[in-house]
């Protein structure tokens, strides 16, 4: 490596810190759409099965986000920050610019942010990313800076800084698999619209006075034509749910009006009570479902 005037701990540190903020930013901006949409989903109240969505709608934009912080110092070596506070990445044998691809692979062990941020602590110019890659952080050579840009190099280090996030998030994705696997679907042609109404009729004749519902019956699931699916969705006119009390006597009530017209092990639904005002929203849902007995 050439010869460079040592690099202090509080510069060092600094740099890692605004490209963290600034990164994060960044990586945030395609984050945010997933993220709004799922707050919005959580407060949409249907009859539809529930299916696990563990890395949210537009997760693979979202993946862009993490993708851009991997690939911050593939520009001549330079990050923001590291423009800001004049600091460049070097190939640690050559003492040349760290080529784009090496600058993605020190930035992998960021997924070890906290332990990295030690390492620098211990050695300025080389962090465990840096160990890794071949690489480290020197003061700006103005010298450095004739060396052109590789459009290939470019393009290939964002391919495998994608593909390491992508990796990251099998284990969800397997996860959410197979939470979804067991996510029942119904008959669509199998809507039972007469029970519909003599269920809802049943709710209202005995509680009235403090709900109304919204019923939605199919007579068979695919796994299982003998099974009927019922959802049912009270929309409370008190909000009964914050005192546990208060929600157990509902629920027993609820359930045995319900058991009254569909016997245990006819049926698997599900049963969603929600309060809604004008300053908050409160849900607790009650899973009916006799195949794990």
């Amino acid at each position: 490596m050439n010869s460079t005037k040592k690099l202090s701990i509080g510069k060092r540190l600094g740099a890692m810190l605004l490209d963290h903020f600034v990164m994060t930013i960044i990586a945030m901006v395609f984050l945010i759409p997933g993220i709004a949409l799922s707050f919005i989903d959580a407060f949409e109240v249907s009859h539809e099965p529930t299916s696990a969505n563990l890395l949210g709608d537009f997760s693979y934009i979202g993946l862009f986000g993490i993708a851009i912080y991997l690939c911050k110092d593939c520009i001549r070596g330079r990050s923001i920050a590291k423009r800001a506070l004049k600091l460049q990445i070097i190939n640690y044998t050559s003492g040349s610019i760290a080529s784009p691809i090496r600058c993605v692979v020190r930035n992998l062990t960021i997924a070890i942010w906290p332990i990295e941020v030690l390492f620098t602590l211990i050695n300025p110019e080389r962090r465990l990313g840096d160990y890794l890659a071949g690489t480290a952080v020197i003061n700006f050579n103005e010298s450095n800076t004739r060396e052109n840009l590789n459009a290939l190099h470019l393009g290939l280090s964002f391919v495998i800084a994608y593909s390491f996030t992508l990796l990251l998030m099998l284990p969800l994705q397997n996860l959410q698999t197979k939470m979804n696997n067991n996510t029942v679907s119904v008959n669509e042609s199998s809507i039972n619209n007469q029970d519909n109404g003599e269920l809802e009729k049943l709710f209202i004749e005995s509680l009235g006075m403090y709900l109304e519902p919204d019923v939605l019956i199919y007579d068979s699931i695919k796994s299982d034509e003998d099974l009927k699916y019922i959802s049912v969705i009270l929309n409370l006119k008190e909000n009964y749910l914050e005192n546990d009390s208060d929600y157990e006597i509902l629920k027993s009530e609820v359930e045995s009006l319900l058991l009254s017209k569909f016997p245990k092990g006819t049926f698997i639904g599900k049963i969603k009570f929600v309060y809604k005002s004008e300053r908050k929203m409160a849900t607790r849902t009650l899973n009916l479902d006799w195949r794990k007995d």
